[in-house]
């Protein structure tokens, strides 16, 4: 299967999760535990693009609820950009090792047209400077 293939597949199953709207209280309940791990989440603004794809490992503290709220400076509800997520949609991989996620989440951030919110790739460099020295 070659990549794009396997993109369009995995995108499917992720899209195929119920998309609700961010709650702390639901996501509590429904992700703090081991069924919070080993996943993969797309966060949505209010018109429904992907604002921010993420993944949730099989770690200590690494559920999607702790991703969202408890992740101490590192939880996207203290991200100045928060307050846009509206919605989401988690699929949990019970089966994947954190490197096969993290796969799967570089994939579906550069499936996703680089979601604004997403830094993997992005460089914090002034790109002008660059551009005039070439």
């Amino acid at each position: 299967m070659n990549r794009d293939c396997f993109m369009d597949k995995i995108e499917k199953i992720i899209e195929s999760s119920q998309l609700r709207n961010v709650s702390k209280c639901d996501i509590k309940q429904r992700f703090q535990d081991d069924f919070g791990k080993n996943g993969i989440y797309f966060l949505y603004n209010d018109n429904n693009d992907v604002i921010y794809v993420g993944l949730a490992g099989n770690g200590d503290s690494t559920s999607f609820y702790h991703r969202m709220y408890g992740h101490g400076n590192s939880a996207h509800c203290k991200e100045h950009w928060f307050t846009e997520c509206k919605k989401y949609r988690f699929c949990r991989f019970p089966y994947m090792y954190n490197e096969d996620l993290r796969v799967i989440e570089r994939l579906m951030i550069f499936k996703k047209g680089q979601p604004k919110y997403n830094d993997i790739g992005k460089l914090a460099y002034d790109f002008d400077d660059i551009l005039s020295r070439i």
